[in-house]
C-alpha cells in the first residue's frame, strides 16, 4: 500500500488520531492511564515509521520499497518536520526540568496528571531521535538533488 494524494494522508492521520484517542480514553476509563501514556508513546513512533514507510510523492517510484534512511519525499518537508518534532522536544526538556526541578509546584503536578516523569524522558527521547532522523533524511536528499542538478 502506497499513499500519494495529500487528501488521503490528511486522512490516514487524522484516522490514527481519532482511533488513537478513543482507545486512550477507554483505558483512562478503566484506569490504565499511565500504560494509555506509554502505548501512545510506542504506537505513536510505530505509525511515524510506518507512515514514512507509506506516504510517497508522485515522483517517487511506488513499486519499489523506500530507502531506508528516507523519511520524506523531498528535502523541505523534512526540515520542517525535523526542525517543528526538535523544537517541541527542546520545550518538553525545559518544561520537564522546569516543573520538576527549578520550581517544583501543586500546580505543575496536576498539569502533568498521570503522566510520570520516566515516560516524559522516554518520550522526549523518541521526540529528539525521529526529529533528527527528520533532517538527516532532508539534508541526504538536498545533497542528492544539488549533485543531480
Amino acid at each position: 500500500m502506497r499513499i500519494v494524494r495529500r487528501r488521503y494522508k490528511v486522512l490516514f492521520i487524522a484516522a490514527w488520531l481519532i482511533g488513537f484517542g478513543i482507545v486512550r480514553g477507554l483505558l483512562e476509563q478503566v484506569g490504565a492511564g499511565g500504560f494509555a501514556d506509554w502505548l501512545g508513546s510506542f504506537v505513536s513512533l510505530a505509525m511515524t515509521f510506518w507512515a514514512v514507510r507509506v506516504f510517497r510523492v508522485p515522483e517517487e517510484d511506488i513499486a519499489a520499497p523506500r530507502a531506508l534512511w528516507r523519511m520524506t519525499g523531498r528535502p523541505t518537508a523534512g526540515f520542517l518536520l525535523g526542525g517543528l518534532i526538535v523544537v517541541g522536544a527542546a520545550f518538553g526538556v525545559w518544561g520537564l526540568i522546569y516543573s520538576n526541578i527549578v520550581a517544583p509546584s501543586p500546580f505543575s503536578t496536576a498539569v502533568a496528571g498521570t503522566d510520570s516523569v520516566p515516560h516524559q524522558v522516554v518520550s522526549l527521547i523518541i521526540s529528539v531521535v525521529v526529529g533528527v532522523l527528520y533532517l538527516r533524511s532532508s539534508f541526504r536528499l538536498a545533497r542528492r538533488v544539488d549533485v543531480a542538478a
